[in-house]
């Protein structure tokens, strides 16, 4: 019933809009199975992704351009697996054009498996990107001591650097769109320089 809902929300995005794509944010609320039903709910939302691809591939024809899927997952795979999000079978299938990996509240990844998701992707022609959050957390209790830091200048700097040296094809700003016009302005150098390794 719940999957139906959601199927019928997704539908409808695509009656009422012509977009060029579409994100499935499975990270945002994390644990969508009980403990335990992780690997049988894996089927489920393998089979809510197949769906939306072919609606997806339906809208392209109609509309008369390509519509790309997105999913924002764990940045670990296993991770993702174990969660029910199988995310390299998606790969596997065809299913998404591009995979984000993130993680769950605000951590600023310094050492993403960017090689791990090389080896999944292979040949394959799906865009790997990395979030990038606004703040981060420097030990695992500092988001409820109110302890995190913000994204710096030499934060982001330091996390595209490493993201670009192993090879992710581009940086995903997550919540950005909600800092202060002044923060926006002394960032907005730092964001089109850690947009190239070269940079």
């Amino acid at each position: 019933e719940v999957r139906e809902h959601h199927f019928d929300l997704i539908r409808e995005l695509f009656e009422r809009y012509d977009f060029c794509g579409l994100e499935l944010d499975w990270i945002r609320s994390i644990f969508h199975f009980a403990p335990g039903g992780e690997q049988a709910g894996a089927e489920i939302l393998t089979e809510l992704m197949r769906d939306v691809r072919v609606l997806a591939s339906e809208w392209a024809d109609r509309r008369g351009h390509p519509i790309k899927l997105s999913v924002r997952i764990p940045e670990n795979p296993v991770t993702g697996q174990r969660l029910g999000m199988d995310a390299p079978r998606w790969i596997r299938e065809g299913l998404v054009d591009q995979v984000v990996l993130s993680q769950w509240l605000s951590v600023i990844p310094f050492d993403p498996p960017i090689e791990l998701w090389r080896d999944i992707i292979g040949d394959r022609p799906v865009m790997l990107a990395l979030n990038i959050s606004t703040s981060t957390m420097p030990f695992s209790a500092a988001w409820a001591r109110k302890g995190t830091l913000d994204a710096t200048p030499e934060i982001l700097r330091g996390a595209a650097m490493a993201a670009h040296h192993k090879g992710v094809d581009r940086l995903y700003l997550f919540n950005y769109c909600y800092m202060e016009s002044e923060e926006k302005e002394r960032l907005r150098e730092i964001v089109e320089e850690i947009n190239s390794l070269e940079a």
